[in-house]
């Protein structure tokens, strides 16, 4: 079966010095390296984003699209994949625009039941004494990852002026993640993660993939927010902030993310291997293994 991998900044897609090439080609590499592991699977790329895209939807049964949420883009080019007829390796247009947009998600995560901070629309001069005792974070109301994200430690009134923004309660604990991959009416967490940042706390600089066994407590939640989002299929992950009370979401990233180097590592049987088993709808195999190993948002790996 001939997959197509598109990477959107590697691939050209954000232009040819796009600082996040860097990471985007890290993710390329790995999972083109942990699908051409399944038997019977070929991937393929592409070096331009510029007429390259469609042929590449032409010459393949079917394509796996890691891409941003901002201004849409995983979005429209999803859509591009289902209108080619060919399958989808990745998350529905539903679930990329529910989990793309931060107050839908928001109100999904509250319509759930699932610990989620406080999100409201922020804009021009913003008070957020009126919704927040203490710290807050402003945020784009649409974006992937850490990405125009501040963190503001008082309750003071900012002037909001470029872009929708949501604002967002500050919520005090360990930052963790979880990669994840469903499909066929099953779901499996494939690591709980560690996540690293820097500089101001807002600077995503890479993790670890712990090797523990998730717990009950996180398999049950994984399982309701699976419930609550449409269309979460193949490979998603959710990050979240362990607090002393538990865990509480921040969010939910509808396709590969940067994790995904450490875990072609650390996991045995390949993470490709179960991305293939959601899309034909057969049962997730066996986790043989899953070692402990630290990863740099650049795809540098090792065992801990």
């Amino acid at each position: 079966m001939k997959i197509f991998i598109y990477e959107h900044f590697s691939c050209g897609g954000g232009g040819r010095h796009n600082p996040l090439s860097v990471e985007g080609g890290a993710i390329l590499r790995a999972v083109m390296r942990s699908l051409a592991e399944v038997p019977g699977v070929e991937p393929f790329t592409i070096e331009r984003h510029d007429g390259q895209f469609d042929r590449a939807l032409a010459m393949c049964d079917g394509a796996l699209i890691v891409a941003p949420e901002t201004d849409g883009i995983l979005a429209n080019l999803t859509v591009r994949l289902v209108a080619s007829g060919k399958l989808n390796l990745g998350c529905g247009v539903e679930a990329v625009r529910a989990a793309g947009d931060k107050l839908a998600f928001s109100r999904l995560m509250k319509a759930g039941g699932i610990p989620h901070p406080v999100t409201v629309r922020a804009g021009g001069r913003f008070d957020p004494s009126e919704f927040f005792t203490g710290a807050w974070v402003l945020k784009p109301a649409e974006g992937a990852g850490a990405e125009g994200v501040i963190i503001h430690r008082k309750p003071l009134k900012v002037d909001v002026l470029v872009g929708p923004h949501v604002a967002q309660e500050f919520v005090a604990g360990e930052p963790m993640s979880l990669s994840i991959v469903s499909g066929g009416g099953w779901l499996e967490i494939l690591s709980v993660n560690r996540q690293r940042f820097c500089g101001d706390g807002t600077t995503y600089d890479g993790g670890e993939i712990t090797g523990e066994e998730p717990d009950v407590v996180l398999r049950e939640l994984a399982g309701r927010i699976n419930n609550a989002i449409p269309g979460l299929l193949g490979y998603w992950g959710v990050d979240f902030v362990m607090t002393p009370a538990g865990p509480v979401i921040i969010e939910v990233n509808p396709r590969l993310t940067t994790s995904f180097c450490g875990l072609v590592e650390a996991l045995n049987p390949t993470p490709g291997a179960f991305i293939m088993a959601a899309l034909d709808g057969n049962g997730p195999p066996a986790i043989a293994t899953r070692r402990a190993t630290f990863f740099t948002k650049a795809g540098e790996t090792r065992a801990i």
